[in-house]
């Protein structure tokens, strides 16, 4: 099979994307500098199974609260303050000063009558992050898993999950997920993944 070639015209981009992309892509364009065209082909990119992981930093850190990513920067809060990083270099500067324990995950879907509200319930399960039309679950044990939440209700299937603990050589107690955050770069997504004391940056690309 031949490559793929595509036409470019001229500022069909923004309204392709937004025309295709889940709520316009607004999301999407707020956790990235990437232009339309970009964006547009990694959106499709999510429901491709065949990814290749490669754990990129670990930063270090002390008392985690919460996480934010923002075109090309994630806002870390500490209970003493708030850092900005670059999302590239993780370089940064001071802006200002569900569990169980039996680790099954089983995982029960519900839908609200008269909204468009769907319930998620999983034992095991540290936080979550609605990213467009995907729903990203972090657990106690260190898995992440990500689902395309307008299939929860038909099928429990995971888009791709994988572990923490299998990214990192030395290893550490410390996995409980706190926090996951998005960013997009051009054919990849970045995934921070916050720990109580550390951010843990993995690329997410696909193999051909």
């Amino acid at each position: 099979m031949g490559k793929q070639v595509f036409v470019d015209v001229k500022g069909i981009w923004p309204d392709l994307a937004q025309l295709a992309m889940y709520k316009k892509g607004i999301a999407f364009k707020q956790r990235s500098i990437l232009p339309w065209r970009d964006l547009y082909f990694n959106y499709q990119l999510w429901n491709n199974r065949n990814i290749h992981l490669q754990l990129d930093t670990i930063l270090e850190l002390k008392q985690f609260k919460h996480m934010h990513v923002f075109e090309d920067n994630i806002f870390i809060t500490f209970d003493s303050g708030m850092m900005q990083y670059k999302v590239d270099t993780l370089e940064g500067s001071l802006i200002e000063k569900i569990s169980s324990k039996d680790g099954s995950k089983t995982m029960a879907v519900s839908f609200i009558d008269d909204t468009e509200e769907i319930v998620v319930e999983c034992s095991g399960m540290t936080c979550v992050t609605p990213y467009g039309d995907i729903l990203l679950l972090g657990y106690e044990d260190g898995e992440v898993r990500a689902y395309l939440q307008e299939k929860l209700l038909s099928t429990k299937e995971p888009l791709f999950t994988f572990n923490i603990k299998d990214l990192i050589l030395d290893g550490f107690l410390d996995v409980a997920i706190k926090a996951i955050e998005v960013y997009e770069a051009k054919e990849s997504h970045y995934l921070f993944i916050a720990t109580q004391h550390q951010t843990i940056k993995v690329i997410v690309t696909y193999n051909d």
